[in-house]
């Protein structure tokens, strides 16, 4: 613990004087200030984009993997150098970019990625590995229930702009097109009334389903990126979806997240509960606790399913009663 603690120190020292670094040399060079597209001390990976790598495994549909919410792309682990010495520095010239380009919530990502995991070598293995954990459906959906929601008519402008703000225009890694939150914050921000119509007409036409064919998998896609996980061999997915479908989502839940905590009411502590993760984990450990008392045998079980999300039949879930 004292070593951890040591380390975490010495990231947090040098982390500190590398921000210093980039605020004495943006004071220097007031006069030609780098762009945010190319902020000083930035790694590779964040100067040129993400590494390219087979399309086949790069864009993927939309039940594919932990979302890409509020996640920033974190540095490449390099071989060839030492590994903690190679990891860190990485970790702190991504966490310095972070904050100098500004994006909203910057403080916070820039210390999260510290933290992060690296990416996984872009090799024919992890390229597999993301094949087998996206594997091809073999059914196909059923169709839509009789009694599917209506259909919007109108979006409420002022609701929707409310949702990209606060929940959508948060610094996250954009889709395969590149778009992001704060490309649609300029759009509400400006004075155009007819491209905030036209942003909320489009989005309604998402919430909709209007869109078939080409332009539905365009929109469905993802950017994967493999994330190592600790063991060094498996990978985490994470995709990073279209900015415009994250927003019509949100516009959705917010039509009905005001019903979710009356669905499993006793077992629901994930939506529309505050402080709902710590109550399940505090309800968790007291129900321990006093089973053990009872029964001094009294053992706890936690299960997990390999893939389960992906593995998972989208059949099944239409079909079920």
């Amino acid at each position: 613990m004292r070593e951890l603690q040591q380390t975490l120190e010495q990231q947090m020292a040098r982390f500190t004087s590398l921000l210093a670094t980039a605020a004495g040399d943006e004071a220097e060079q007031e006069q030609t200030p780098p762009s945010i597209s190319q902020p000083p001390s930035l790694s590779p990976l964040t100067q040129s984009g993400p590494p390219s790598i087979d399309s086949s495994a790069v864009t993927v549909g939309p039940d594919c993997c932990d979302s890409g919410d509020d996640v920033s792309l974190p540095p490449t682990a390099d071989s060839d150098d030492d590994e903690d010495s190679a990891v860190s520095e990485a970790a702190i010239r991504r966490a310095v970019g972070i904050v100098y380009e500004g994006a909203p919530r910057a403080q916070r990502r820039a210390f999260r990625s510290l933290s992060q995991a690296p990416l996984a070598p872009l090799n024919e293995h992890t390229v597999q590995q993301l094949r087998d954990l996206h594997p091809v459906t073999t059914e196909r959906m059923c169709a839509v229930p009789s009694n599917k929601a209506l259909e919007i008519s109108a979006i409420d402008q002022k609701t929707l702009f409310t949702l990209l703000k606060r929940r959508v225009n948060n610094g996250s890694a954009p889709g395969p097109s590149g778009w992001t939150g704060s490309h649609l914050q300029l759009i509400a921000d400006s004075d155009s009334t007819e491209a905030k119509s036209g942003l909320c007409l489009l989005i309604r036409d998402i919430c909709n389903g209007v869109f078939g064919g080409a332009t539905q998998q365009r929109l469905l896609a993802s950017v994967l990126m493999p994330i190592g996980k600790k063991d060094g061999r498996s990978v985490r997915p994470i995709a990073m979806g279209e900015v415009l479908v994250k927003l019509a989502a949100h516009y959705l839940m917010s039509l009905i997240e005001q019903q979710l905590p009356t669905l499993f009411p006793r077992i629901q502590f994930g939506v529309k509960r505050a402080g709902g993760s710590e109550a399940a984990a505090q309800l968790t450990r007291a129900l321990f606790d006093q089973s053990r008392r009872l029964h001094s045998t009294t053992i706890a079980l936690k299960t997990d399913f390999a893939n389960a999300f992906n593995a998972a039949s989208r059949l099944a879930y239409g079909t079920r009663s």
